[in-house]
């Protein structure tokens, strides 16, 4: 029997931070509030703050409630144990992997460039029986000595239906890391692009048009969408193009 995981095996001892005092607190954290406040209202995405220094969260977006079934103030209270309680097992020894895989290779970045780096991940949400697949991206929003002292997070729609796919990115560059949890390496690959008239397209579907629609409104055949459809769920390596959509906004791939 695999050993069951606790919320002290998702903290990386390849993080440790020490010597936060209140002042430094008090220095990021209104502003970083007002911030997430504004835009939580504008997203349907959840925003959430780690902090690795107290080993808990420090902010909760009120959209969070959509996520995982719990106000703001319940998640807070939760903290880590919103993975121990709420995301299966199976998922979780993978989230735990996943985790010191990447504690592991930010050890080989220097720290004036950690802060750039990003990374997502997919796992489930089972709240009430209802079982979501989301995809989490968390961005280091301060460091302390090379460490990551406060994290940025945001759950999205996953646009996968497995578990796992870590991407490990910095900014806007072409190519990203990818963990293979056979091999259990970092594998560098290159961002996919879409052509203008893909991204039309796509940005059409996600506003459910049907291929008569988008015909009329971009001056292609019926018969062109139909095969810009077929070829972009096979180019993003999706089941459909509703997954497409959802793939192309997680990975920014409207803005490259």
């Amino acid at each position: 029997m695999e050993k069951k995981i606790h919320k002290t095996d998702l903290i990386s001892s390849l993080n440790t931070v020490t010597g936060i005092t209140d002042e430094d607190y008090a220095l990021v954290m209104p502003q970083l509030e007002d911030l997430l406040d504004n835009v939580s209202q504008i997203s349907s995405s959840g925003y959430y703050v780690v902090d690795y220094f107290k080993n808990n969260f420090l902010y909760v977006s009120d959209s969070m409630e959509y996520w995982c079934g719990h106000t703001a103030e319940e998640i807070k209270m939760l903290g880590f144990d919103l993975y121990t309680q709420y995301v299966p097992q199976d998922d979780l020894t993978i989230l735990k992997e996943i985790n010191e895989a990447v504690f592991r290779q930010f050890e080989c970045i220097t720290d004036t460039e950690r802060i750039k780096y990003s990374i997502s991940y997919d796992f489930h949400f089972v709240i009430n029986g209802v079982n979501k697949m989301v995809k989490k991206h968390l961005t280091p929003y301060r460091l302390n000595n090379g460490k990551i002292w406060l994290a940025l997070c945001r759950i999205t729609l996953s646009d996968s239906q497995t578990i796992g796919n870590a991407i490990l990115k910095k900014g806007k560059e072409q190519s990203y890391y990818e963990y293979n949890l056979e091999t259990r390496q970092w594998i560098r690959k290159t961002i996919t692009k879409l052509s203008d008239s893909e991204k039309d397209i796509l940005r059409l579907i996600a506003q459910g048009l049907s291929n008569k629609e988008i015909s009329e409104i971009l001056r292609y055949s019926e018969q062109t969408i139909k095969t810009y459809r077929k070829y972009l769920k096979n180019k993003l390596l999706t089941n459909n193009t509703s997954e497409a959509v959802i793939y192309a906004l997680n990975n920014g791939l409207f803005l490259t």
